[in-house]
């Protein structure tokens, strides 16, 4: 009997160490499945700081088309973005410094800059862009002191302005009665 009863307590020592056994294993596959979590306000700082350095590889060539007067015009301005601050080629001497500009990154990896730049005689330039790939586009609004605001589209690509010819009247003969 007693010999038994160490077989029998062996055997149940072997069984509880396999269930403690596959017990650890499931733990530790259900710790690997589980993603790790990430501070929302980190991975937007990061995804952002990544932004800025994408903007910063290169001068950005844009072409501008007024908006606002009626005879459009194209025009040209190299854009640089450097230590946090964006640069305008055509702006800078106008007195328009380099500024501090915002980053918002879109869910479909769209990065979305935006900024401010005042001049020493007061005037103000707004920025707004969108870069998504090597393509950017957006808006320069131009609020000088004394004159009307001058709005402008641009874009990376050359955007070619055709001329509007004006309508041609029809003549129409009236008949007498």
């Amino acid at each position: 009997m007693k010999k038994f009863s160490i077989m029998l307590f062996i055997l149940s020592f072997l069984i509880a160490a396999g269930f403690l056994a596959e017990s650890m294993a499931i733990a530790k596959e259900e710790t690997k499945a589980a993603p790790p979590v990430v501070d929302p306000v980190v991975a937007r700082r990061e995804k952002e700081a990544k932004a800025k350095e994408t903007l910063g590889l290169k001068e950005w060539t844009i072409y501008l088309i007024t908006m606002t007067e009626k005879k459009m015009k194209t025009d040209t301005d190299l854009l640089t973005f450097a230590e946090g601050k964006i640069t305008s080629k055509n702006l800078s001497p106008k007195g328009f410094p380099s500024s501090n500009y915002t980053v918002t990154v879109q869910e479909d990896e769209t990065i979305i800059w935006e900024t401010m730049q005042t001049a020493d005689n007061g005037d103000i330039a707004f920025w707004r862009g969108e870069l998504q790939g090597e393509l950017m586009r957006g808006v320069l609004s131009m609020h000088p002191v004394k004159g009307e605001v001058k709005d402008y589209t641009f874009s990376t690509v050359p955007i070619e302005v055709k001329p509007v010819e004006p309508e041609k009247k029809v003549e129409t003969k009236k008949k007498g009665r």
